[in-house]
Formats: C-alpha cells, sequence, structure tokens
C-alpha cells in the first residue's frame, strides 16, 4: 500500500535505520514482500538471512489469513525460493500457516492494550 509514494515496508526500515537497529532486522522488514531481491545477483545483499524469510512468510499467511489469495485478490503462494532456503515443504508450510492462525486471536487480545 502506498502512501506519499513509498510503503510500509520502507518507512520502517528507515526508522530502524534511524534508531541503529541491526542491519539484519532493517532488511527483513525492507525486503519482507520481495524476499528474492536479498539473494538477486544484481544487488549488493548477496546473502539473505533466516530472520528476512520468516517475516515474509508470517507476512504472508496473516495477510492471506491462510487462503491462497489476499483481501486485494493477488496471489501470496509462498516463495519455493524462501521455502527451500528454510527447509520447509509446502505442505509443512499449510500445517505451520493452520497453526499460526489458530493463535491469531489469542495473539491480538494478548497485544491488545485495552
Amino acid at each position: 500500500n502506498m502512501i506519499f509514494g513509498t510503503d510500509h515496508a520502507k518507512v520502517g526500515a528507515l526508522l530502524l535505520e534511524k534508531w541503529s537497529f541491526p542491519i539484519e532486522i532493517v532488511n527483513s522488514v525492507r525486503w519482507h514482500h520481495d524476499p528474492e531481491y536479498l539473494s538477486s545477483t544484481h544487488n549488493r545483499l548477496q546473502n539473505p538471512n533466516m530472520l528476512s524469510d520468516i517475516v515474509y512468510l508470517s507476512n504472508l499467511i496473516f495477510q492471506s489469513n491462510g487462503n491462497k489469495a489476499s483481501v486485494d485478490g493477488k496471489n501470496v503462494k509462498p516463495s519455493s525460493e524462501v521455502l527451500e532456503r528454510l527447509g520447509i515443504k509446502f505442505d509443512q508450510y499449510e500445517k505451520i500457516a493452520e497453526k499460526a492462525l489458530s493463535w491469531e486471536s489469542e495473539i491480538v487480545n494478548t497485544l491488545s492494550f485495552e
């Protein structure tokens, strides 16, 4: 979602940089919509880290509510490259997504400050 010509991933990464967070965390936020960027040959960050892949998959699971398409209809099938790097088979990913979503309301209630 673009606001002021940028998206929340870039804004979040810029804030984390300003606050001197480690580059692994900054990159995990910056590239959580495009995990292949970190491993692409044209980029100076040749070594994607596990945290980036985990943030990407977590975002995907909760963005799609475990379905194959998100609210805006985009395909949210996980990157086979990310699954391979993490050593996860697609059916395992589906089980992880199902389990994570079963905890969603508990997580939301825990993080709620009402």
